[in-house]
């Protein structure tokens, strides 16, 4: 039975159907004809996100951001998480690539898909500093934060606040 499917599937790719399915896929639909087509109202949501993430925004922050502005998920649900834009970030897809080497309407430009990446591992970098010295996370709340890089060892610049204590005599 699982060989009959995989021979199935190759056999589409072969005539150059792409087997995606858009149910619960943000931005993609199906037209009468089975073909992938843009939904330009889901569509717009996925530029957003990619948008306020080249801005400087983290994950958590864009989540908070559609669900005050009352947008859905793909499921059809108020409740958006950062797990779930992190993954709609990470989707080849919306460049326009499938896995089967196969394409489909892009809604992000390649090249914008791409800084996006680097972005993610420039960020997950910080939180896995091999000496643990200089670990710490993103934040896109603070108006410098991230901006501003040592020349020597290209870390963020963090500011640190002095204590200084009085003793009393």
């Amino acid at each position: 039975m699982s060989e009959n499917t995989k021979w199935g599937v190759q056999k589409r790719f072969q005539q150059g159907r792409v087997h995606m399915p858009t149910t619960y896929f943000l931005g993609y639909d199906t037209d009468k004809d089975g073909n992938i087509v843009i939904d330009e109202e889901q569509a717009a949501v996925v530029r957003r996100i990619f948008k306020e993430f080249l801005e400087g925004k983290g994950t958590p922050t864009i989540a908070k951001g559609l669900m005050k502005d009352g947008i859905l998920t793909a499921r059809g649900n108020k409740k958006w998480t950062g797990d779930g834009v992190y993954k709609i970030l990470k989707q080849e897809k919306y460049q326009g690539h499938c896995l089967a080497q196969k394409t489909v309407p892009a809604i992000i430009s390649e090249e914008d898909f791409n800084v996006v990446q680097q972005e993610l591992k420039r960020r997950n970098k910080m939180l896995r500093d091999p000496d643990n010295k200089y670990r710490q996370t993103y934040s896109g709340k603070a108006p410098f934060s991230n901006k501003f890089f040592c020349g020597e060892c290209g870390r963020p610049v963090i500011r640190r606040r002095l204590m200084l204590f009085t003793i009393p005599l």
